[in-house]
């Protein structure tokens, strides 16, 4: 945890269980909501894991994707998720799962770090995208996946502002409630939320909406990072000067959402 105060880090991570807490309390708790939340505070699950020495933060990887699994397999979704768009993103998802596993066997390793990493690291996009598409083809629950996202969103804000207020910027191993020990998300998380923020605002920004895509930023200003100040508004260009001239509708969200899995993929 380098250098951190280790009574401030447990004052801290209190807070990122309270916010936790009023999230399930401001949405709800249901399927969606649990795997939502539990998965953007990631590093309550890692701080438990570092201050009791285990690996509970690995485990905590494999049963969120096993828990995906299963909402991927509820008889409303298995169909949709597995229909014949999706037949080639499947198939080459298949040949990766069968080369991890012989390269497994031929070099070895700790299983259960194995089985964390293909879980989480490797699996988790591909399934995340398969639930998530046949999700939002109800308006009921689409209306549902945008308030969730606010929510967690406008909590990572918060969160920031909490870790500037108890450790001064540029800490970089905490980001929000979704890293303890790392602060990679703090590049790509800043701006995935503009990309989700700018999907469920249809791509129109009121001025209030143009304040909150600029709080996004202070997720990246609280950890010190330098590439959101060169990334953030090139992405906000291509968001309103080049995207904005096509028809877009919400529907079309899977259109965007690999990019954006892909992009806090590569930060965690």
């Amino acid at each position: 945890m380098g250098v951190l105060d280790n009574s401030l880090l447990n004052i801290y991570f209190i807070i990122v269980f309270l916010t936790m807490i009023f999230a399930f309390v401001k949405v709800g708790i249901n399927k969606t909501s649990l795997f939502i939340i539990l998965v953007f505070w990631e590093g309550l699950f890692q701080y438990l894991g570092f201050i009791t020495n285990s690996d509970f933060h690995n485990y905590y990887k494999i049963a969120i994707v096993l828990y995906l699994l299963a909402l991927i397999f509820q008889k409303d979704y298995i169909s949709i998720s597995l229909n014949k768009k999706n037949k080639k993103i499947i198939i080459a998802y298949l040949i990766f799962v069968i080369i991890f596993w012989i390269s497994y066997f031929l070099r070895g390793g700790k299983i259960i770090t194995i089985f964390s990493q293909f879980f989480y690291k490797f699996s988790f996009v591909f399934l995340a995208f398969l639930y998530f598409y046949a999700y939002i083809k109800d308006q009921s629950r689409l209306n549902y996946f945008k308030k969730v996202l606010l929510t967690v969103i406008s909590l990572q804000i918060f969160l920031s502002i909490v870790k500037i207020l108890i450790f001064g910027l540029g800490v970089e191993p905490v980001v929000g409630s979704m890293s303890a020990r790392g602060a990679g998300n703090a590049v790509v998380i800043p701006i995935s939320a503009l990309i989700f923020y700018w999907l469920i605002k249809n791509g129109h920004f009121s001025y209030k909406d143009w304040i909150y895509s600029l709080l996004i930023f202070i997720i990246a200003i609280a950890s010190g990072k330098r590439q959101p100040v060169i990334f953030y508004p090139i992405f906000l260009f291509l968001l309103f000067y080049y995207l904005k001239s096509t028809k877009f509708k919400f529907v079309n969200f899977f259109i965007y959402v690999p990019l954006v899995l892909i992009l806090f993929y590569l930060g965690v």
